[in-house]
């Protein structure tokens, strides 16, 4: 999940922190991300994310997970 950060910072260096989504549609992609191999998992991305940013950010792009 580390390597999602720079894609992350980038897109935020540019100010769309606003306009970020991450979603859990996981059909028709040969390979997954270590950790988060189906929606099962997704907590563990919620986890990693809060680590490194904002709970405000981190609800916005999981859609208000908890």
């Amino acid at each position: 999940m580390k390597d999602l950060l720079p894609h992350i910072e980038q897109i935020c260096s540019l100010g769309g922190e606003h306009h970020l989504m991450m979603g859990s549609d996981f059909d028709g992609i040969p390979t997954y991300i270590q950790g988060l191999e189906h929606a099962g998992h997704y907590y563990k991305l919620m986890e990693f994310l809060l680590k490194h940013y904002d709970e405000q950010l981190v609800r916005g792009w999981l859609w208000g997970m908890r």
